[in-house]
C-alpha cells in the first residue's frame, strides 16, 4: 500500500459528496493510483497547526491529514488525522495535542491561508484497527479524556468543539466513517 493512499482516496470520497455544499477537502496525501478526476475538488497541500506571530520551521508543530472548510468564513468545520496503521494511544494523543497546542492552522503553499478554528469545529482521528473490539472501546475512553483535557487549554486551537477518535479496518470503511464524521459536523456547525 502507498503511504497516504487511503487517506487521499477518503479525501476524493469526501469532496464528490460535499462539493455542491460549498466545502473544500483540504488533504496532505495523493493517491497515485487515481487519475486526473474532475469530479474531485480536493485541494492538495499542508495543513499547519503551528505556534508564535510567525510562521517559521521551529514554529511547526502538527500536520493534519484532512480539513474541512468552508469556502467563504474559512471556518474548519473537521480536521482529522488518520492514521493508516494502528496507532498507539500515545502516537494519538501526540496528534492531538501537537494540533491543539497551537495557535494557528494554514494552508496552502505559502501559508499564508489562514484557517479559523472554533467550537463549530470536530477534530477526528482515524486510526487502523486489528479487528478487535478492545481497541475500539479504548479510543473511545481516551477520547472522553481528552474531551475533558482540552477543555482546560486556553491556546486558540483548543477551541475546538469536540474531539472524536474511531477506528477502521478496510479502505472502505475508512471512506465511510470520514463522510458521516464529516456529515454530523456539517449538522453541528449550521446548528450554531
Amino acid at each position: 500500500m502507498l503511504q497516504g493512499a487511503w487517506t487521499a482516496q477518503a479525501a476524493h470520497e469526501l469532496s464528490t459528496k460535499i462539493d455542491s455544499l460549498r466545502f473544500d477537502v483540504l488533504c496532505a496525501h495523493r493517491d497515485k493510483r487515481v487519475r486526473k478526476d474532475e469530479t474531485s475538488h480536493v485541494r492538495f497541500g499542508q495543513t499547519i497547526s503551528w505556534l508564535g506571530s510567525e510562521f517559521k520551521s521551529s514554529s511547526r508543530l502538527a500536520f493534519p491529514d484532512i480539513a474541512v472548510v468552508d469556502r467563504t468564513s474559512k471556518k474548519v468545520i473537521l480536521v482529522a488525522e488518520v492514521e493508516e496503521s494502528k496507532a498507539q494511544p500515545k502516537l494519538v494523543i501526540a496528534d492531538l495535542f501537537a494540533t491543539l497546542l497551537g495557535d494557528h492552522i494554514t494552508f496552502g503553499p505559502d501559508h499564508k491561508e489562514e484557517l479559523t478554528i472554533g467550537p463549530w469545529t470536530t477534530y477526528s482521528v482515524l486510526s487502523k484497527s486489528t479487528g478487535r473490539e478492545s481497541g475500539n472501546e479504548q479510543m473511545q475512553w481516551l477520547a472522553a479524556r481528552l474531551n475533558d483535557v482540552k477543555n482546560g487549554l486556553s491556546t486558540p486551537n483548543a477551541s475546538v468543539g469536540r474531539i472524536n477518535i474511531q477506528t477502521y479496518r478496510t479502505e472502505k470503511e475508512l471512506g465511510q466513517r470520514l463522510i458521516a464524521q464529516t456529515e454530523k459536523a456539517l449538522v453541528e456547525f449550521r446548528g450554531m
